[in-house]
């Protein structure tokens, strides 16, 4: 807390690019945009506050980050909350509007008004931190994203521009630290570290998607449950008498911490709430294959995978977009959970169903073998918005890519250079590590990487023991914790039928089918599965299991 630091504080808050959910009631309660201008209003000693915004910004967002900036004996100072429109934003404009902001003010917050959970108490340590140690630019590490916002001195401003002009960048949410990192030496840098590491979750506490939505809604309401609300704006921000008053003064009764240790604990506490909608759906469109890979267990699927050729109609297809899009929009859809995609009759109109959906990304993983001619010429001529390929190659040297894979190196190879001259840094090439390839990852990673071409180096899988045990090393962690994949994965099957996971090959653990239930229903169905992950209760599938922590995107 500072209780007598007399910096002169500018407030920017960041309304660029919001989505729909930023204005939206949280619990019935104010919306993330309302709560941070009520966040801006209890700070101390606020010259005064700038919106930066676009055309599309909701005016409920200006106006609720106005009426924290306007009032100046509540903090919001004398010039009330000023607003920068452009109509397109890059990290140039960003660092120009923030020099522009701060005018005046010994130290600039920066904060998204997505942000409802912003905390006082960890924000007033941040500025006397930024304040005792002659900082230039602070930010909080280990919290939730969300909780905190960036202090920076306006003396490097022009710095930062001209970093910034070198590669201009599109505004995230976190572009300003982007910036910073280019040249990160050359500058006095101070980390609020959070007394516990949640970066594990990878949760994120804005209202930017429907699932970090659903999300906040959650805490929102667990906070105002547990008697947490206050209303001058969740967390109790600090009170101010326009003096250099504290901020983060806990309200009465309130743990010193703040909101931000409320919060950790309650994630840490009920890891259910983290499981809202589905981020990765992972979609089998064809049955059959071109290639047996040792690291596949699909020919213990199919034994005649090489043979069968059968695959979704593409109405069907379409129909499950359409719902999954208006069930979890913002997701990644992968159409390659069985069988090669490149069989898929229907290929380019499967691509250009997910690129039409709102929201939704797509995945497509393949060989590269078994493509239709004229298929890798319409994709490779197609201007693609969100769609990403991988390219599972393996290895550089023939010998060992056959004894991996099979035939087709020569195959994958060429259409793996036509999808990358096509689409360039949407396309990676693949090569998972184990045993058989161990001695060529390095030279497989360089060669590619050297050509500029991104590069995955996918750990191995053996699914529960279903496959020989080819790692070359052990990477789970010491302390197991709630398997990521319940949460966050729903695998559909050809016939519409959702196992619990990828690695219940048995269909141990069914959930539902997605033709028959709908997708929601089926969703909904998978939350006593990862209840028992949170318990910490395995069934044997899961014991056996080395897939927990990893994390599609």
């Amino acid at each position: 807390m500072i209780n007598s630091i007399a910096m002169k504080l500018s407030v920017c808050i960041d309304a660029t690019a919001l989505s729909k959910y930023a204005v939206a009631p949280l619990a019935e309660g104010p919306s993330a945009a309302e709560r941070v201008g009520r966040f801006a209003a209890n700070l101390p000693n606020v010259l005064g506050t700038t919106i930066l915004a676009d055309r599309e910004t909701p005016a409920a967002a200006v106006a609720a980050a106005r009426a924290g900036g306007g009032d100046a004996s509540a903090g919001g100072g004398p010039g009330g909350a000023a607003v920068i429109t452009r109509d397109a934003w890059d990290t140039v404009a960003l660092v120009t509007a923030l020099k522009e902001a701060a005018a005046g003010a010994d130290a600039l917050l920066l904060c998204r008004a997505d942000a409802p959970f912003l905390d006082p108490t960890v924000t007033g340590r941040m500025l006397e931190s930024h304040h005792t140690y002659v900082a230039e630019f602070t930010f909080a590490d280990g919290y939730p994203g969300g909780i905190t916002p960036e202090i920076v001195d306006p003396r490097i401003l022009d710095q930062l521009r001209a970093l910034a002009e070198g590669s201009p960048e599109p505004v995230t949410r976190d572009a300003l630290f982007a910036v910073v990192q280019k040249d990160i030496n050359a500058f006095d840098v101070e980390t609020e570290l959070s007394p516990v590491d949640l970066r594990i979750l990878r949760a994120t506490l804005a209202c930017d998607t429907a699932r970090n939505y659903l999300l906040c809604s959650r805490v929102a309401a667990e906070l105002e449950t547990g008697g947490e609300r206050n209303d001058r704006g969740i967390g109790g921000g600090g009170t101010t008498d326009g003096g250099g008053a504290s901020v983060g003064h806990a309200a009465e009764g309130q743990a010193a911490e703040g909101q931000a240790a409320r919060i950790g604990e309650l994630l840490q506490r009920r890891g259910e709430i983290l499981r809202t909608l589905p981020a990765y759906t992972s979609i089998q469109v064809v049955e059959g294959d071109v290639q047996t890979p040792i690291h596949s267990p699909y020919q213990l699927m199919r034994p005649d995978a090489l043979e069968v050729r059968e695959e979704m109609p593409l109405e069907r297809f379409e129909a499950l977009i359409g719902e999954l899009a208006s069930f979890a929009p913002d997701g990644m859809v992968h159409i390659s959970l069985w069988g090669e995609i490149g069989l898929h009759s229907r290929l380019p109109e499967l691509i250009r169903t997910v690129e039409e959906a709102p929201g939704l990304e797509l995945l497509l993983e393949t060989s590269g073998v078994g493509w239709r001619d004229e298929h890798v010429s319409e994709v490779a001529a197609m201007k693609l918005s969100s769609t990403r390929f991988i390219i599972d190659l393996d290895s550089d040297d023939e010998e060992s890519y056959t004894r991996v894979r099979g035939h087709g190196f020569q195959e994958a190879r060429q259409t793996a250079d036509t999808l990358l001259e096509a689409h360039g840094d949407r396309v990676y090439v693949q090569t998972i590590r184990m045993g058989e390839t161990e001695q060529q990852v390095e030279a497989f990673y360089r060669a590619w990487k050297d050509r500029g071409v991104q590069v995955i180096v996918q750990k191995y899988d053996h699914y529960c023991g279903k496959l020989p045990d080819r790692r070359v090393t052990d990477i789970s962690p010491l302390s197991r914790f709630p398997c990521r994949h319940t949460q966050r994965d729903l695998n559909i099957l050809i016939d519409g039928s959702v196992p619990m996971c990828r690695e219940d090959l048995d269909r141990e653990h069914m959930m539902g089918n997605v033709f028959e239930d709908g997708i929601e229903s089926v969703w909904q169905n998978g939350n006593a599965a990862h209840l028992r992950q949170v318990r910490a209760e395995y069934p044997e599938l899961c014991r056996r299991c080395d897939e927990y922590y990893t994390f599609n995107y």
